[in-house]
């Protein structure tokens, strides 16, 4: 059986996140491991979006069918997609962040990246919540099979959906090389451009409920290390005001410096110039940023329980997210074992190996290529 695969990269923003990083480099790695030409694939992508799309995926078809602005993507979806993958005979569509369409004809698969939308509505913003609390109901109800990138993911899913069709596991990977070639003289050098001083914990993530920023910024600041920095990258979120209120005093005092989105050269330089990274979130369906600190030699203070909690190795602190003392007392620990001065970071070098062997974005990509051929039975 031939069979035409739409992949709906509408969702994915300008600058990449994780649910975004996911949808490139898991497609990648899918296209670069199809030898079968009876299978072939199709973007589907936002009007605009076809010159960006290709120069982040040059091997892959796409259609501009998606109107711009979350609205009216949304309703595209609902509405008109399905008529538009019939047009195309297309035999299995791919919904890479909750949604499907409405019944076309063809095989569907959902990814679910975690439950917060159900068990959690608080971290979102109002207008999400309602919406995606109904895309997982009907994916849960009609796709032929759903993909979680952690088994926490798949768990807590099943707490509210118990009786639903196939459900696979798929973790996340890592590719350091997109991070370039880091070495002590590239993280001299990002360190100076943004202002940090030779001491610094790191944090990457979008700033938003979740992510437990307040109890973190509390944590660092009880532990009152001298010269030690808080460094925090990534895109302002939503439902934060209060935190950057919080945080106002730390930033002119220069104890914390916000960096906003960096690239991934300059990210790569921040999670191997670092003494950890926090990542102590209060829920994650995978935490893809703790994963990249491991791989890039940074130590991890992230959540015991959690998804991270399967992809911890001996270069990570796991603690309660929700017990301030607890996250102090490890930044205490790490600083005192890996802090005041050069650290050796050929130490867990062997942990480090395995991991990358297993959190790979080619094994991700060869096993959403397995089920895609499975459904087919291709």
């Amino acid at each position: 059986m031939e069979g035409l695969i739409s992949i709906d990269l509408s969702a994915i923003p300008n600058r990449l996140t994780g649910a975004g990083r996911y949808g490139i480099e898991m497609l990648k790695a899918v296209l670069d491991q199809n030898d079968q030409e009876t299978l072939s694939f199709l973007g589907i992508t936002r009007s605009g979006d076809g010159d960006r799309m290709t120069a982040l995926i040059p091997t892959l078809r796409f259609a501009e069918l998606v109107p711009n602005g979350r609205v009216s993507r949304l309703a595209y979806e609902r509405l008109f997609m399905a008529s538009q993958l019939r047009r195309r005979n297309v035999k299995l569509h791919h919904g890479i962040h909750y949604t499907s369409p409405e019944p076309f004809g063809g095989r569907v698969v959902v990814t679910v990246h975690d439950t917060t939308f159900i068990d959690h509505p608080e971290w979102h913003e109002r207008t999400k919540v309602g919406f995606f609390r109904h895309a997982i109901a009907k994916a849960a109800k009609r796709a032929d099979a759903l993909i979680f990138p952690s088994q926490f993911a798949r768990d807590r899913f099943e707490l509210f959906y118990p009786n639903s069709g196939e459900r696979v596991v798929i973790p996340h990977g890592v590719d350091v090389s997109q991070f370039g070639v880091v070495s002590s003289e590239s993280i001299a050098v990002t360190k100076l451009s943004h202002g940090i001083s030779d001491e610094y914990l790191f944090y990457c993530g979008t700033i938003e409920p979740r992510k437990n920023l307040g109890r973190i910024l509390d944590a660092f600041a009880s532990t009152k290390i001298p010269g030690l920095q808080f460094v925090i990258a990534g895109l302002s979120g939503w439902r934060n005001s209060k935190f950057f209120a919080t945080m106002e005093p730390f930033v002119k005092s220069g104890k914390i410096r916000v960096l906003g989105y960096v690239s991934d050269a300059d990210l790569g330089s921040l999670y191997a110039g670092s003494v950890a990274t926090l990542y102590p979130s209060l829920e994650e369906g995978f935490g893809l940023p703790g994963l990249e600190a491991l791989a890039m030699g940074s130590k991890l203070i992230t959540s015991v329980d959690s998804a991270m909690a399967e992809y911890a190795n001996e270069s990570t602190y796991l603690v309660n997210p929700y017990d301030t003392d607890e996250i102090a007392k490890a930044i205490i620990g790490v600083y005192d074992h890996f802090g005041g001065g050069e650290r050796d970071r050929s130490l867990g070098l062997s942990s480090k190996d395995e991991l990358l062997a297993k959190y790979s974005w080619t094994i991700s990509g060869q096993r959403h290529l397995e089920l895609y051929r499975s459904i087919l039975s291709i």
